[in-house]
């Protein structure tokens, strides 16, 4: 194994990040800021640090693709190999060719790969030197009647990443310009390599020091005249930083399967950083890293597997969808409501939360269906998740619905309003929001705001007043399961027989009680104005967006309204209190066992 082993301490953002046992491909995900770049530069070289052998290669993420005019006459200077170019700290000299800062860091641009048509280059020369030697040495004759094809590998290649495209072949008849001539599928024309999109160029070079060794040893044995077999793979490892860049999503697909086929069917290693939810959730639980913040690791590991299991990696990605979201480093909070894709034009929870309260950028929110969803899921993989695993154990709050409570639990929490849009039902900050257009809306103060707001609670009081009876008073329901005339009129007598005992004089006297309080409770609700955290705030939101905003040339959708008027809670200092306590005692909560865990 090239890379068995790292551990990197005190550098930059990285107080302690180790892996003990580095996978084949391993896949290092995790938020800007946490040391990606600054871990892939550290294990560029074997140190006591980093354990293994072999050749590492290293693709920076700042890369540049210079076009470049190369004459035939600087390809008979000393050959040049790309992985060597790779291997090393700054770009050796190239004839004819100058560089401003051959430097090869995380913090600069590396222009490695803008010499890769010149290689293609100075390889076809060797070949035709090969292959014309061959010729001479047998009776001007190719002793096997054709010369075997030494771009093979780039051509099986670019057909697996890029099937578009077909590499031809290199054009030295210009001798002051050579050129590496591709045709693009559909189109008549060939174009020169500098022309293919930024990237089908990251692609080729990405993969041009595995396709070049090929060609060499190819090349070796044209030469020698032999059918010699080809040399055993050298440990080599591939350190890529951001290998998606400017690679379509379809095409990143299709690239970390090559990753993964050539690593298994060759002697090399890849360890890759990206910020790409494609790699990411295409890695599998062995490959799939994260890197954590320095601050929520404390004195331990920052590099973490992110689950321990493919099958607990399938039973995430069932319930979160996207697996991107455990590579944040921070809490993972269930919340009830629809999935983004599910809503359209509508506001997104987390985007309320970031505006109402700062603090909450340091949380991921994943709305998962009603309460009873949100409290069975969370306590599930609470469950099965015991490892101390990035983004575990998860978190869940749910809504102050009209009579539950919530199941006793250290990680589900309550909202003290009913929904997160009753946060919204501020009158002051909405008045500040349409104040512009107050004529418009024809509410001209906040106390306008105000009263119009009470006024859609009272229009909506009698649909309050009858959930909160359906949710305490008992419903009944009649089942038939019988097969014959008399089983199903034996299960009507006895379904009547149980509807009657429940309304006993006794039985009677307490469902009057509750419905005479309900409603009573109702007509506080609108007195002391709590209606505006305790009845439906989405529907009163969205009555006073139809009736006030919607259709008064005023141009502003639902979400950008409410977006809107968060800022201005938080701007005015008017943000919920319990907001910030409830995502505050998670965050110690999430501290607390994020201070434990390790990369396997």
């Amino acid at each position: 194994m090239p890379i068995e082993s790292f551990n990197i301490t005190n550098v930059k953002m990285l107080g302690k990040a180790y892996c003990d046992k580095v996978p084949k491909l391993m896949v290092i995900a995790g938020p800007n800021g946490v040391g990606k770049s600054t871990l892939l530069n550290e294990l560029r070289r074997f140190s006591d640090r980093v354990k293994g052998s072999g050749k590492i290669l290293y693709v920076a993420p700042h890369r540049t693709w210079r076009r470049r005019s190369i004459r035939t006459t600087w390809l008979w200077a000393q050959e040049k190999d790309y992985s060597s170019i790779l291997a090393s700290d700054s770009l050796p000299g190239f004839e004819g060719v100058h560089i401003p800062d051959p430097s090869r860091r995380p913090d600069s641009a590396d222009e490695a790969q803008g010499f890769i048509k010149y290689i293609l280059a100075q390889i076809e020369t060797r070949r035709q030197s090969a292959i014309v030697s061959q010729i001479d040495k047998n009776d001007l004759r190719y002793p096997s009647g054709y010369a075997p094809d030494v771009y093979k590998p780039l051509r099986e290649m670019i057909e697996w990443l890029l099937p578009h495209l077909h590499f031809v072949g290199i054009d030295q008849r210009n001798r002051d310009d050579v050129k590496c001539i591709l045709r693009v599928e559909g189109i008549p024309e060939s174009i020169d390599i500098d022309d293919l999109s930024s990237g089908e160029k990251e692609v080729i070079a990405l993969f041009m020091p595995l396709i070049e060794r090929e060609i060499k040893a190819m090349l070796g044995r044209v030469e020698r005249g032999e059918q010699l077999e080809l040399d055993a793979t050298p440990d080599t490892v591939m350190v890529i930083d951001e290998p998606d860049l400017h690679i379509h999503p379809m095409l990143q697909k299709r690239m970390i399967e090559y990753l993964r086929k050539r690593s298994y069917n060759d002697n090399v290693q890849f360890i890759v950083a990206t910020h790409s939810p494609i790699i990411i959730n295409d890695a599998t639980s062995e490959e799939l890293f994260v890197l954590i913040n320095k601050s929520n690791a404390g004195n331990d590991n920052q590099v973490r597997r992110v689950v321990s299991s493919q099958e607990k990696l399938s039973l995430l990605k069932s319930v979160c969808g996207d697996m991107a979201i455990l590579t944040l480093g921070r809490p993972i909070v269930f919340i009830e409501g629809k999935c983004p894709e599910e809503v359209r034009n509508a506001p997104s929870d987390q985007r309320i939360l970031e505006l109402l309260w700062k603090g909450a950028r340091d949380f991921t929110f994943v709305p998962i269906g009603g309460r009873g969803e949100v409290e069975k899921i969370t306590a599930i993989l609470n469950q099965v998740i015991t490892e101390k695993l990035i983004g575990f154990p998860v978190y869940a709050i749910v809504d102050a619905d009209l009579s539950a409570t919530i199941t006793p639990s250290s990680s589900i929490f309550n909202w003290e309003f009913r929904m997160i849009e009753n946060a919204l039902l501020d009158p002051l900050s909405i008045f500040e929001v349409l104040e512009p257009y107050k004529e418009k809306a024809e509410i001209l103060s906040s106390e306008d705001m105000e009263k119009e707001l009470l006024a859609i609670c009272e229009e909506m009081a009698q649909n309050e007043t009858n959930e909160r009876l359906a949710a305490v008073l008992p419903s009944f329901h009649l089942h038939f399961k019988g097969k014959s005339i008399e089983e199903l009129n034996k299960e009507r007598t006895e379904g009547i027989d149980k509807l009657r005992t429940y309304f006993t004089n006794q039985e009677v006297e307490k469902i009057t009680e509750q419905i005479q309080k309900i409603t009573e409770d109702t007509r506080n609700m609108l007195l002391d104005k709590t209606a505006l955290s305790k009845f439906d705030g989405k529907l009163i939101l969205g009555r006073f967006y139809q009736k006030r905003v919607s259709g008064k040339h005023i141009g502003m959708s639902f979400d950008v309204f409410c977006y809107s008027i968060a800022e201005k809670i938080s701007k005015n200092g008017r943000t919920p209190k319990s907001i910030e306590e409830t995502l505050t005692s998670i965050k110690n909560l999430f501290s607390r066992e994020a201070s434990g865990g390790s990369a396997g």
